[in-house]
């Protein structure tokens, strides 16, 4: 096994720490928690799968262009709950239903649907980018002196790390050379692995309020 396999290996084990603290507080979270434990059982699935035909040479691209509407409704769902302004959580929500259709007419009108489709999945994390520092922003502006303790700030901030990461990754993608994108997809995968973390204190920080408040 090369170093590429291990990378992806651990960035599939990563997944599994956040998904293992979603699902111990599941029963007493709220709907928005509850959204990002489906999301990344979800998430989880599609990484075991993908890594499978990866290393068994085998196409998994297809998967994503029905993955990335998945994300993108769930993320937003759980955002929305977050949001004080009634007129950003309405566009937010009615985000998602614009974005599934977006993407059911791409993958009608796409050529080979093994081909990644970068536009949708660009589109979706430049709003991933957009939503996550907006609510950083107004985590920000209410803060006192507990925003470690706060799970959605840690949600937002992995959230913001992942999309900028894997943005940047697919706008040099066509323009580097293949060696030096070699280089992009390991600093992708290490940033996934420590953003994968990140959203793990999230949980346990959203777990710790739960039974702080007896819900």
């Amino acid at each position: 096994m090369n170093i590429y396999n291990i990378l992806g290996a651990l960035s599939i084990f990563s997944i599994f720490i956040p998904l293992i603290a979603g699902l111990i507080g599941f029963r007493k979270y709220t709907l928005d928690f509850k959204l990002l434990t489906i999301l990344f059982l979800i998430i989880t699935g599609v990484g075991i799968y993908s890594y499978s035909q990866a290393i068994r040479g085998q196409n998994n691209i297809w998967l994503y262009h029905f993955y990335d509407p998945i994300e993108y409704s769930l993320f937003i769902a759980a955002f929305s709950f977050w949001q004080k302004k009634l007129v950003v959580k309405k566009i937010m929500l009615y985000s998602i239903p614009v974005f599934v259709i977006f993407c059911i007419i791409n993958i009608i009108l796409t050529d080979d649907i093994n081909n990644y489709n970068f536009f949708t999945s660009s589109i979706s994390r430049i709003i991933f980018i957009i939503i996550s520092a907006y609510t950083l922003l107004d985590i920000f502006k209410s803060d006192k002196g507990e925003l470690l303790k706060i799970p959605e700030f840690w949600i937002a901030i992995a959230l913001f790390m992942c999309s900028s990461n894997t943005l940047v990754y697919f706008v040099f993608n066509k323009i580097i050379v293949a060696q030096v994108m070699v280089t992009f997809w390991v600093i992708n995968l290490v940033i996934d692995l420590i953003a994968n973390q990140i959203y793990a204190i999230g949980f346990i920080c959203r777990y710790r309020q739960q039974k702080y408040i007896g819900a």
